[in-house]
């Protein structure tokens, strides 16, 4: 939600930019941080927009990534405990793998995060990108 940041508006250092990440990204100037924080997140949402999830997920991944790559930026990306599945731990500990469904209803948002954790990963490994992935959980 735009409201988020409004008090941000208006700082020298701060530039808004409303964007569909599955969609080639340009931005002109430096960038310090590239935030990725789309993607449908309530059960209601993705599961009308399955292919708009899988999209942001890996096409918008992929995009802000590059973006950041491109402007020696750290990058950082929401993710989700939805990674785990249906766990069979409580609590998960970062060792933890999971027990996912991929073909599942809920799989598009699951496999989305998994497939962004792993792309940012990969990024991070092979072209040194200044990654983070943060977990939210309810």
């Amino acid at each position: 939600n735009p409201d988020n940041v409004a008090h941000l508006v208006g700082h020298p250092r701060f530039e808004f930019v409303r964007h569909d990440v599955s969609t080639f990204v340009y931005v002109a100037g430096d960038v310090d941080h590239v935030l990725h924080f789309a993607s449908p997140a309530s059960p209601i949402d993705y599961l009308r927009l399955p292919i708009q999830t899988l999209k942001v997920g890996s096409l918008g991944t992929h995009n802000a990534l590059g973006l950041a790559k491109a402007k020696g930026a750290r990058f950082l990306l929401a993710s989700t405990s939805e990674v785990y599945g249906d766990p069979q731990v409580h609590p998960q500990p970062e060792s933890y793998w999971g027990h996912v469904n991929p073909v599942g209803s809920r799989g598009v948002y699951d496999e989305a995060k998994r497939f962004a954790e792993a792309m940012t990963m990969a990024y991070h490994r092979s072209h040194g990108v200044d990654t983070r992935i943060v977990r939210i959980f309810n």
